[in-house]
């Protein structure tokens, strides 16, 4: 079990895009295995992220394709937050030292529709904030997967995505405020000691 758990973040995932005329569904944000949030060498606007302050939510957008180059039908996917993939990950330490966020602080949409004529479509993943403060100074990860196609074979080596997200950048970079200078932070994070 574990030899076909490592298998699935091996290279062959980055192999695993059909060539065109060889129609599939996949996430892109399955194909390295581990898809880190902030993505490494980002800026904050152009980050894979965003905070919704009303409900409390950091937003991770993912998206659904199908390879290929010829006009799709339209089809649907159902999504849902896998908690297996995580906790089988955790026990062999390929998460990078984060920690399994729990499935119930998680939403994703029922399914996703990719429209007739159209390769991809996009959704998003909305992360409970309150929650996730339970977890600053550290790492989380989950997954997303998708499944049940209405239309079309799935690309099943691609079809679960592993975040794994740093917390304190999500949490602080897009809002840290030294409100006592009047200094708002627009661009690195800086890192804040408390005086002793």
């Amino acid at each position: 079990y574990i030899l076909l758990l490592l298998s699935l973040f091996s290279c062959e995932r980055e192999n695993s895009l059909l060539e065109p005329g060889n129609a599939r569904i996949y996430m892109p944000a399955a194909v390295k295995g581990i898809y880190n949030v902030p993505l490494a060498g980002t800026t904050l606007a152009a980050k894979n992220f965003s905070i919704d302050s009303v409900s409390r939510k950091v937003n991770i957008p993912l998206s659904v394709y199908i390879s290929g180059r010829q006009q799709s039908s339209a089809f649907t996917v159902k999504t849902a937050i896998n908690a297996d993939t995580v906790l089988a990950l955790s026990k062999v330490n390929m998460l990078q030292g984060a920690a399994v966020f729990p499935v119930a602080a998680c939403t994703a949409p029922a399914q996703v529709t990719v429209a007739e004529g159209n390769q991809h479509a996009d959704f998003q993943v909305a992360i409970d904030m309150d929650t996730l403060w339970k977890y600053e100074g550290g790492k989380i990860a989950f997954a997303v997967s998708i499944s049940e196609p209405s239309a079309y074979e799935l690309n099943d080596n691609i079809t679960t995505a592993v975040i794994v997200m740093e917390v304190d950048p999500v949490l602080y970079g897009p809002l840290l405020t030294l409100t006592s200078n009047y200094i708002k932070n627009a661009g690195p994070i800086f890192n804040i000691t408390q005086d002793s």
